[in-house]
């Protein structure tokens, strides 16, 4: 039986929406449009990432070739316009070796392999420093990874706000969602690293609300959560 990271790539659906997990340089990256730029998903992560996709009602496909043959070699640079919709892969790994100022080469052109450009000489990683920061950056941007298409307001649809110390954010989610989507929501915004995550819901009544607290199959209306605030804990 193979291991989910065996595979190269995957395709994942949900109503119209597509997108890509693809192995590029050995790393798997979330190709997600919703998302900024790339993000990276360790292979510690893969697994629980796709299983967490699946619970929110998202199909996952393996990308697989035909006999004989390899999937297509991933395209790693820019062929002509949007040079500025590259990202340099070492960029968007956390870490030692990221520069101050991930823009700093606009213009040049970036590439998600780390070629081709004008480019400034960064210190190696170790292989520890490399583990760490694909662990942080699964518990962090993954985070957000998770989360659904933010529907716009109407009927079944509840704002959630989530404060921590130093800030505040709100959101929309469809009452149908999953509840953990609001612990994926916070820690994102709050920059945790700590996969125990907890709100604090002041009530009445008042209550704790983790991972471990909610049931498998709780939504924001089994739950009743919305038009409250949240405080991360």
């Amino acid at each position: 039986r193979k291991d989910v990271t065996d595979f190269e790539g995957f395709i994942v659906n949900r109503s119209e929406h597509w997108f890509a997990i693809r192995s590029i340089n050995g790393r798997f990256w979330n190709l997600n449009s919703t998302s900024k730029k790339p993000e990276l998903v360790s292979q510690f992560y893969l697994a629980a990432f796709l299983q967490a996709l699946k619970s929110q009602g998202y199909s996952i496909f393996v990308a697989l070739p035909k006999e004989g043959q390899s999937l297509p070699q991933a395209q790693t640079g820019p062929t002509g316009q949007h040079e500025d919709y590259w990202h340099r892969e070492r960029d968007l790994i956390p870490g030692p070796q990221a520069p101050a100022d991930p823009w700093a080469a606009a213009g040049e052109g970036h590439r998600l392999d780390g070629k081709g450009g004008t480019t400034t000489t960064q210190p190696e990683m170790t292989e520890d420093q490399e583990l760490q920061a694909a662990i942080e950056a699964s518990l962090v941007d993954s985070s957000a990874s998770l989360l659904a298409e933010e529907p716009p307001a109407g009927p079944g649809v509840v704002t959630v706000q989530v404060r921590w110390h130093g800030g505040a954010a709100a959101r929309r989610f469809r009452e149908n969602d999953s509840a953990t989507m609001l612990l994926e929501f916070a820690r994102s915004k709050a920059q945790t690293m700590s996969p125990d995550i907890k709100l604090v819901d002041r009530g009445p009544p008042l209550r704790e609300i983790t991972k471990a607290t909610l049931p498998p199959d709780a939504t924001f209306a089994s739950m009743g959560l919305g038009g409250g605030a949240y405080l991360v804990r």
